[in-house]
């Protein structure tokens, strides 16, 4: 499992982030651009303090983020 803290705010409970392919039109959380059916995006769900949500980002804003924040694939304290 890694951990990776993109923003200030309290960790979910739990969640999970991964890459899946759209079967209807999304709306991107980043930058708001239209996600198309038969695009891969990225999905996060989870539990914060405000109950269930997920978050679809397209492709192209998840590849900025990742560049941006690097490929934070450790375990525990480096």
């Amino acid at each position: 499992m890694s951990y990776c803290d993109y923003s200030s705010g309290d960790a979910p409970s739990f969640s999970e982030t991964r890459m899946v392919k759209a079967r209807k039109p999304h709306k991107c959380c980043e930058c708001r651009e239209p996600i198309k059916a038969g695009e891969m995006y990225e999905r996060t769900s989870g539990l914060w303090d405000a109950g269930y949500q997920a978050f679809k980002t397209c492709a192209h804003c998840a590849d900025l983020r990742k560049a941006a924040y690097g490929e934070c694939e450790h375990e525990g304290p480096a």
